[in-house]
C-alpha cells in the first residue's frame, strides 16, 4: 500500500468543507473555476486559503445582493398594488412583503455569523480561521442561490 502525505493545512481545508450540515451538499455548489484554481495553488496554506474563500465570497455577495435588490423591487411593487387593481394586499394585517424580506435577511446574517463562528470552534489555531471563512462562503452561496431561485419562481 502506498502512503499519502497530506499537508496539515490541506487537511484543515478538507475538514472545513465537510463541517456543518446544510440543505445543499457542498460538493454541488457552483464555485468558480478561479476559486478551485486558487485553492489548488494555496495548497493548504492558511492565509492563501482564506484569501481564496474571501474572494469567492465577494463574488457571491454581489450575486446575493443583486437578487435581494431585485426581490425588494418586485415586492415593493406587490406592496403598493393589487394585481386586480385594488389596494395593496398583505399576507398579514399591516405586514408588507418588503418588511418581511428585510427581517429575513437580517436574521440570516445573524445566523450565518453565529453558525460559522460555532463551526470554527471545532478546530484550534489557524485552522479555525479557514473553517470559518469556508463556512461563510458556503452559507453565502446557499443564500444567493435561494434568493435567485425565489426570483425565478415568481407567482
Amino acid at each position: 500500500m502506498i502512503g499519502l502525505i497530506v499537508p496539515r493545512g490541506l487537511m484543515v481545508i478538507m475538514a472545513a468543507l465537510a463541517v456543518g450540515a446544510g440543505a445543499q451538499d457542498r460538493s454541488t455548489l457552483p464555485l468558480s473555476d478561479a476559486y478551485h484554481a486558487c485553492v489548488d495553488h494555496a495548497a493548504g496554506a492558511t492565509l492563501p486559503s482564506i484569501a481564496c474563500n474571501e474572494t469567492e465570497q465577494g463574488a457571491w455577495d454581489t450575486r446575493l445582493n443583486t437578487a435581494f435588490e431585485a426581490l425588494v423591487r418586485r415586492d415593493a411593487a406587490a406592496d403598493t398594488s393589487d394585481p386586480l387593481g385594488g389596494p395593496a394586499t398583505t399576507f398579514r394585517a399591516g405586514q408588507r412583503r418588503t418588511d418581511t424580506l428585510g427581517s429575513a435577511q437580517r436574521a440570516w446574517i445573524t445566523y450565518r455569523e453565529a453558525e460559522c463562528q460555532y463551526e470554527a470552534t471545532e478546530f484550534n489555531g489557524s485552522g479555525s480561521r479557514v473553517v470559518e471563512s469556508t463556512c461563510l462562503l458556503r452559507i453565502t452561496v446557499q443564500r444567493a442561490l435561494a434568493l435567485q431561485e425565489r426570483l425565478t419562481n415568481t407567482r
